[in-house]
């Protein structure tokens, strides 16, 4: 009954795009994004956001950790 976490590393120079699978189901929430300047790196619990698509950019040399709550 825990929530379920999609975590995507991009070790290369440039960005790079993923493709979120299960996107259907349910919603992911953007929690972590360490391309970003802090403190908006790390989203406080309630501050996530939501995405709209099922594409993320991922930054160089950069995690971005999304969140979907379990019902």
């Amino acid at each position: 009954d825990d929530d379920d976490l999609y975590v995507m590393i991009n070790a290369w120079w440039n960005p790079l795009r993923f493709a979120v699978q299960e996107w259907g189901v349910g919603g992911w929430l953007r929690v972590v994004d360490t391309a970003r300047e802090s403190p908006g790196d790390i989203a406080e619990p309630g501050e996530e956001i939501a995405l709209e698509t099922p594409e993320v950019f991922v930054g160089p040399r950069s995690v971005v950790v999304l969140r979907r709550p379990r019902a």
